[in-house]
């Protein structure tokens, strides 16, 4: 264990906002705070600090840089691990693919950065409606989204589907001194009994994306 003890210092030791007597000590706990001063530290035992880091950097790994939600990686990931728990629990589990229209042409208007602003704006948006039905979200590539919701049937998912894209199509997109407004095409795919590979679910939640495209956005 670690002792702190105050050896009669002029403006005096907190722990945790309790200030020690001079000559007094205390056992020091994991993330205990200590004042000394103007200076406020944190405790961590030995091999704590080098855990928490080795947390950040796969945190980092598995975050997409701009909107900070999870990256392709590890979605794929995620998707194939929660395709085999659905498969052994027998449970629902539906891939939704999202697909801004016409994105190329708020890049090619208005600059990069007012894509960017509005590709945060997305996901912003995505992740507060996934959260809440305890589903994964993470952006795909460029423009592309997708969110894995165990639980949800098809017709659950497809309702989720429509909150979600009147969503987007309501919100006004800041870009500064403008605002835009943007819509969303969505392919939904749920898990059935012919349903062998996790990839084969993520690929046809890709092509009903490309029909809801193709058919009028």
């Amino acid at each position: 264990s670690v002792l702190l003890v105050d050896d009669g210092s002029t403006n005096g030791t907190f722990v945790n906002d309790t200030k020690l007597e001079s000559g007094a000590s205390v056992v020091l706990n994991k993330e205990d705070m200590i004042k000394v001063g103007s200076t406020i530290l944190k405790y961590l035992p030995r091999g704590a600090l080098e855990i928490r880091y080795i947390g950040m950097l796969e945190a980092r790994a598995n975050t997409d840089p701009l909107t900070l939600i999870y990256n392709k990686g590890y979605l794929l990931e995620a998707l194939t691990a929660e395709f085999k728990r659905a498969k052994a629990l027998e449970t629902a589990f539906s891939v939704l693919f999202f697909d801004l229209d016409h994105f190329k042409e708020v890049n090619d208007t208005y600059g990069h950065d007012a894509g960017d602003r509005v590709l945060i704006q997305v996901s912003q948006i995505l992740r507060n409606a996934v959260s809440v039905n305890q589903g994964i979200l993470g952006r795909y590539g460029g423009e592309e989204f997708v969110a894995l919701l165990p639980g949800h049937a098809e017709a659950e998912a497809r309702s989720f589907a429509e909150f979600v894209r009147c969503s987007i199509e309501q919100h006004h997109f800041q870009l500064e001194e403008r605002t835009i407004k943007m819509t969303a095409s969505i392919g939904v795919a749920a898990m059935n009994k012919d349903c062998s590979e996790a990839r084969e679910l993520l690929k046809r939640a890709d092509q009903a994306v490309y029909l809801a495209t193709s058919s009028g956005r």
